[in-house]
Parts: C-alpha cells; sequence; structure tokens
C-alpha cells in the first residue's frame, strides 16, 4: 500500500513537472516573440557628411524590418532649415507603389512627410525615398524623424517600428579660390645699333 501511494505520488511530480515546463516554455515563447516583435527601423543614408556650402547631396530614406514583414509606412521628418534646404524629394527607386500621403516638404517650416505602401509585404532593408538637399550656410544641419509608423503586413496593420535613426551633416563655408592677376609683359625695345661710316 505504501509502495503504491509512493510510486502515485512519484507520477503526480513527474506530470506537475512536465506540465510546468510546458507552461514555462510558453511563456518564453511569448516573451520573445514580444521582444522581437518591435523590430522595424527607419534610418537615413548616409548618416553623416560634410559638404561646402552651396554643394547639394541627397540622403536615402530606408526602412529596415530587421526579419519583420512589413508593407506601409508613414513618417513626418524635420531638418535644420538654418543650414539645409530641400531641393527635391524623390520616390525613384522607392519599394513602395501606392502613396497614402505624397512626399512634399517646407522649406519655410523645415519639414517632410510621406505614406506609402506595398502590395507585396518585404523583410529586408528598402529604400523608401530620396531627398536630394542644399547646404545653404555653414554648420551643424541635423535630419531627423518625427511622428511615425511602420505597419506589418498581418491583417491587423501592427505598429513594429522600434527605431528611428537620422542624420547630422557639417557644412562648411564655400572655399573661395582666388583668381591669378596675369600681368602683361614688358615690351623689349631692341637696342639701337650704329653704323661705322668711316
Amino acid at each position: 500500500m505504501v509502495l503504491s501511494n509512493t510510486s502515485s505520488f512519484f507520477k503526480r511530480i513527474e506530470v506537475l513537472s512536465t506540465d510546468f515546463l510546458k507552461i514555462t516554455f510558453l511563456l518564453c515563447l511569448f516573451f520573445f516573440a514580444n521582444k522581437f516583435a518591435l523590430a522595424a527601423d527607419l534610418l537615413v543614408s548616409p548618416a553623416s557628411g560634410s559638404y561646402a556650402s552651396g554643394q547639394t547631396f541627397t540622403v536615402t530614406v530606408q526602412a529596415n524590418p530587421s526579419g519583420d514583414s512589413i508593407n506601409a509606412v508613414e513618417a513626418e521628418m524635420t531638418f535644420d532649415k538654418s543650414v539645409l534646404s530641400v531641393v527635391n524629394v524623390s520616390k525613384t527607386g522607392s519599394v513602395f507603389s501606392l502613396w497614402t500621403t505624397e512626399p512634399a516638404f517646407s522649406n519655410t517650416a523645415g519639414t517632410i512627410s510621406f505614406g506609402g505602401g506595398s502590395p507585396t509585404p518585404f523583410t529586408s532593408k528598402s529604400t523608401l525615398l530620396n531627398i536630394t538637399f542644399s547646404a545653404i550656410a555653414p554648420g551643424s544641419g541635423s535630419v531627423a524623424f518625427g511622428t511615425a509608423s511602420v505597419l506589418a503586413a498581418d491583417g491587423k496593420g501592427t505598429d513594429v517600428l522600434k527605431n528611428k535613426t537620422g542624420g547630422s551633416y557639417t557644412v562648411t563655408a564655400a572655399t573661395t579660390v582666388a583668381t591669378p592677376v596675369s600681368t602683361p609683359p614688358t615690351p623689349v625695345t631692341p637696342a639701337e645699333s650704329s653704323s661705322d661710316n668711316n
């Protein structure tokens, strides 16, 4: 009788241990699934650079899903309008073919906005749009993301945005190249010749 009770006791412990391990495993899966759910990043490339006043340069706005499957991004961006001025915003090469908010900019406000989507979800780093800036004055000009969202292709439109990485660009004074002053050659007067009449 004692052996029977002991055997039953250990069987119960075994069952409870197995159940505990299952629950722990499921909790771990849930924890890591939620931990890595918000994995998509927005960034600009290059993130830094040095340019002379009057120069133009282009930065690419990118989305890095980091393994998530995403299909839409909306974002507002800001830039230092005292140092930089937007020349053009181009959709060429963008992963998006649908635009909920056409790319637009204001040099007066120092803002850029856009919103786009793709019928085909993507999971690797992709170009969203290209921004061409003009360096208008010496200083340090920053480009940053404001309100933004990256939507997962999960049928729910879950926002999986994790990080927003802008850029910082140094503008130096334009180099003035001195124009050399050419000095006209001094005319050479031929020496007078004397003839001997004797």
